[in-house]
């Protein structure tokens, strides 16, 4: 699949402002990071598809928010706390269940693809073929402390401690792009996003589709366990009305 190809990202738009009869609720802590296009911070302010969409729901379902933005490390620190805070768009694990709330659904990515550089294009790759790749790898391109979906995490599990490295996905694919790292695993709505404001790393790196691979993760509110089961109802009754076809 070529980086020109790929489809522009749909914005979540014509969303009803109304909000559920309330009555008087503490405010919640919305934290969040810099990682387009879902949370972008832009002056000052929280943008980005996915933050747009967390401010319509807690709007229609009458809760007042303060956006914050913090590192991610930090927001899973922060979320053990018992306090009324969430944080948009991270996907849900057996061992993150243990520590906090998760939400409804908000949203599902395109499955993964596989990017490389240009001289290393094929057709596809099997999930097969990336497991093997990444144990005989030097430098693959795994970011540190994301998940990447139940079975690629699995894959990764041995070794993606000491293996990975810490840094951001725009630094990663520029990484491929210079022959530091091998390969790297991203979402099609990351890499469009990146190939429209670098043009010149569209010229550069390949995505090749993923034989076999999973549904695209989907993605939910993590909360702390501090915040309410009114408050958690109150957000997946607005989730489940502005998005229904993601039951």
């Amino acid at each position: 699949m070529s980086i020109k190809n790929i489809s522009a990202i749909i914005i979540l738009a014509t969303i009803a402002s109304y909000g559920f009869a309330s009555d008087d609720v503490s405010k919640l802590t919305v934290y969040y990071f810099h990682r387009p296009p879902y949370y972008v911070k832009t002056d000052g302010e929280p943008k980005g598809f996915l933050m747009v969409f967390v401010e319509r729901v807690l709007e229609k379902a009458g809760i007042e928010a303060e956006f914050k933005e913090v590192p991610p490390k930090r927001i899973l620190e922060e979320l053990k706390k018992p306090q009324l805070a969430c944080s948009p768009g991270w996907f849900k694990t057996p061992e993150r269940e243990e520590l906090y709330l998760f939400s409804a659904t908000i949203y599902q990515n395109a499955p993964l693809t596989f990017v490389v550089t240009k001289s290393k294009e094929k057709t596809r790759i099997t999930l097969d073929e990336i497991s093997n790749l990444f144990k005989s790898s030097r430098d693959p391109g795994i970011v540190c402390g994301f998940s990447y979906g139940p079975f690629l995490d699995a894959v990764f599990s041995t070794e993606k401690a000491t293996r990975c490295i810490s840094t951001d996905v725009l630094n990663v694919v520029r990484m491929v792009s210079a022959g530091r790292v091998d390969f790297t695993l991203i979402s099609p709505e990351e890499l469009g996003y990146i190939a429209s404001i670098y043009p010149e790393l569209r010229e550069s790196i390949a995505m090749v589709p993923i034989e076999g691979i999973p549904e695209g993760n989907r993605r939910y509110l993590m909360c702390s366990k501090g915040v309410t089961p009114d408050m958690m109802d109150r957000i997946n009754r607005a989730i489940h009305e502005l998005v229904s076809w993601l039951d």
